[in-house]
């Protein structure tokens, strides 16, 4: 649409030439039945302004008036409703005054937006209006009216007044499509073209108005004005977001609809993203998290995709992640190796940045770090395992409940061939037993309970030899409380890492499922430092679950009873616990016993401000398998093997050390009573180091044994 910069202003002011001290009320002799009348000045004035008024229409189409402006120029505040409400409304008069009857058109009044107080203003875009169905000259008054079809025109208040040339209909229609833009422009030239149709005429388009705004801008502004043309270019500025429009004009004087707003818009973004992987710690486990960043000048930390590399020891740049939208991943290395990673981004526009010539960050994996997580005992076997796989991992979370923050898992395949790998994140609620049909109770029979419980199933495919990682941070759900169970046809491994909201990074292992677990370190103190157990019931069967809490000398302090839906999972603090006495604090074990097999994980606090988790224990031993400890490694990581009695009987425990060559350096033995437990705590070694073996022997009863490990900050500090 061509911008006009004609103006029409018509407003009603009292003449500089009056005299001061006119009376309020001007005097106009009207003759009504022959008498003399005074007629009063009215509060209520307006003054129009109309830009780009058209002087000709068609009959069958409106008149648009692309800005039509009106002032309180009076003294009274305007009522947009109520019995003195006003309206914007006009009427059609033929050329030598007489009014065209209403029949000959359609009426529209414009409602106001609100009281509209002296000196306000109001602006109504693309204002529109009915033509009369009649040809010829007419004059349009556009005119405030009350109800009963009272005009203010005729109470002194000027309106606005126009001459508009009415032609015969036409009959063809006309349309213009533009052509679509990328949502992002990484150039600031924008090609932009379009395609003029008429239907129902032959008389052809004689030009197109081409129109432009920022999304800041107010008004339109004219980037081609009645041209033949069908494409063009525009040069816009970086960081801005344009909108473009086109109107066609015919040859017979139709005219193309014209949209309120942009037919095609874009942004642009011509400059590369900036990135940056998070610094990681000198010490890290064998699988631990990375984490990244980027900014875009346009969009801030809104980026596109990201790319990620990682060497070892300085070596060669491999490709780690490749077009990952996630901002976090869990990387799995090797014992004693240090890794380095860079990161580059591409923004929505696709601008890709840059990788740097050095690391953004680098760690050394230590096996020390493992054991917050727990230390599984070393095979004993070296025949490595085969067959399908199915892990579960009673917690998964994305910006989960109570602070929990979100997981990510990294899924090893020792084998030679790639292998398909299902992860599957399951609600934490469950499904119940039936469900509502009608007014009936309908049986939720086991396939559909289980397709209804998985919220989300991925399928990944992770290379012979490799890893594949998955961030639950990328699920597409906002937020996430569940478990999750990992199953593939070959012996793949997992291992996973919660990032809490306070930023603390959290190390899990899979869990075993029984009908009886044991968990060998629990506590109940405050709500900061007691345990936490992740529960969950993989099971297409309602159960319920039975906890008994000892303290260490294996006196039972609790038992409680849980209800668990079918494939349902708990997460719940041990400050929770509901004693006789809500105050009471203990450290010690605790038994699940449950109808079906269930899986279970632990997480504690320690003094230091790190965490630890391990799995409840499935197995009890009369002779433990070999475990790998230490004193004092990697700046001050120790361990503690923590042992359980699991029967009603006094258990005698042999404990030796050996060293890697397989001799005895040290060794302990310790009566356990029923159901009492036992920190060995490898700190008590008289050796300023050590690096080897743990193993324990039972006589009178079973154990079972979990190996967990505490950093610096808990150096010459046994459990509590």
């Amino acid at each position: 649409m061509r911008k006009s910069s004609s103006r029409t202003i018509i407003g009603f002011q009292l003449g500089a030439a009056m005299l001061a001290g006119l009376l309020l009320f001007i005097t106009a002799l009207s003759m009504v039945s022959g008498v003399a009348v005074a007629q009063q000045v009215s509060p209520i004035q307006v003054k129009w302004e109309v830009e780009g008024a058209p002087t000709e229409g068609r009959v069958g189409a409106r008149l648009t008036f692309p800005r039509l402006k009106l002032t309180n120029s009076g003294t009274v505040a305007w009522a947009a409703s109520g019995a003195n409400e006003l309206k914007v409304g006009y009427r059609w008069f033929y050329g030598y005054g007489a009014p065209v009857a209403k029949t000959n058109y359609e009426e529209v009044r414009a409602n106001l937006p609100q009281d509209m107080p002296p000196g306000g203003s109001l602006v109504y875009p693309n204002f529109q209006v009915a033509v009369p169905n009649l040809t010829g000259d007419f004059v349009l008054h556009i005119d405030l009216v009350q109800p009963n079809d009272v005009w203010l025109q005729t109470k002194g208040v000027k309106d606005l007044v126009l001459n508009v040339s009415i032609k015969a209909k036409d009959s063809s229609v006309l349309s213009v499509a533009v052509n679509s833009l990328p949502l992002f422009s990484n150039s600031n030239v924008i090609n932009l073209s379009w395609i003029g149709k008429e239907e129902g005429g032959n008389a052809g388009i004689s030009g197109y108005d081409v129109q432009f705004k920022t999304s800041t801008d107010n008004d339109w502004s004219n980037l081609l004005s009645n041209t033949n043309l069908t494409t063009t270019q525009f040069r816009g500025d970086n960081a801005k977001t344009y909108q473009f429009r086109v109107k066609a004009t015919g040859k017979s004087g139709s005219i193309s609809a014209v949209p309120i707003t942009g037919q095609v818009f874009t942004r642009i973004d011509t400059l590369s993203p900036s990135s940056n992987v998070d610094s990681l710690p000198a010490l890290s486990p064998t699988a631990f998290l990375v984490r990244w960043s980027s900014f875009d000048n346009v969009d801030g930390p809104n980026t596109s995709l990201f790319d990620v590399q990682y060497r070892e020891s300085n070596g060669d740049w491999t490709n780690w992640l490749s077009g990952t939208p996630g901002n976090a991943a869990l990387f799995q290395g090797q014992t004693g190796k240090t890794y380095q990673f860079r990161v580059r981004a591409m923004d929505y526009a696709g601008n890709r940045g840059e990788y740097p010539t050095n690391p953004q960050a680098s760690t050394t994996t230590s096996a020390s770090l493992n054991s917050l997580a727990g230390i599984s005992p070393n095979p004993t076997s070296a025949t490595p395992p085969s067959g399908a796989t199915t892990l579960l991992f009673p917690l998964a979370v994305k910006n989960g409940d109570n602070s929990s923050g979100t997981m990510g898992y990294v899924i090893s395949n020792p084998t030679d061939k790639p292998a398909d790998v299902f992860i599957r994140f399951n609600n934490w609620a469950g499904v119940p037993n039936t469900k509502k049909v009608g007014d009936k109770d309908v049986a939720i029979d086991d396939n559909e309970a289980t397709d209804t419980a998985r919220v989300v199933t991925l399928l990944e495919t992770v290379p012979a030899k490799g890893t594949k990682t998955v961030w639950a941070g990328n699920l597409y759900l906002p937020v996430y409380n569940g478990w999750a169970a990992i199953v593939s046809s070959a012996p793949v491994t997992a291992s996973a890492v919660r990032l809490a909201s306070d930023g603390k990074t959290i190390a899990y292992n899979p869990a075993e499922t029984g009908n009886k677990l044991y968990l060998p370190y629990i506590k109940k103190q405050d709500a900061d430092t007691s345990s936490y157990i992740s529960l969950a019931n993989p099971s297409t069967k309602a159960i319920t679950v039975e906890i008994t809490y000892y303290n260490d000398s294996g006196t039972v302090i609790f038992t409680e009873k849980r209800d668990m839906a079918r494939l349902s999972s708990q997460r719940f603090s041990l400050a929770s616990l509901k004693l006789a006495d809500p105050t009471s604090r203990f450290t010690g074990s605790a038994v699940i016993s449950a109808p079906s097999p269930v899986a279970a994980t632990v997480e504690n606090n320690l003094e230091d401000g790190s965490v630890i988790t391990y799995p409840a224990q499935v197995k009890t031993t009369q002779s433990s398998p070999d475990y790998t400890v230490f004193k004092n490694t990697d700046g001050g990581y120790t361990t503690t093997g923590v042992i359980q009695n699991t029967t009603n009987a006094t258990v005698t425990l042999k404990i030796e050390y050996q060293n890697d060559n397989g001799q005895v350096v040290a060794s302990q033995e310790k009566q356990l009573s029923p159901f009492a437990r036992y920190n060995a705590w490898q700190g008590s070694l008289q050796i300023d180091k050590f690096s080897g073996k743990f193993k324990v022997t039972a006589t009178g009863g079973e154990v079972a044994i979990v190996v967990l490990g505490a950093g610096p900050g808990m150096k010459d500090r046994v459990f509590p």
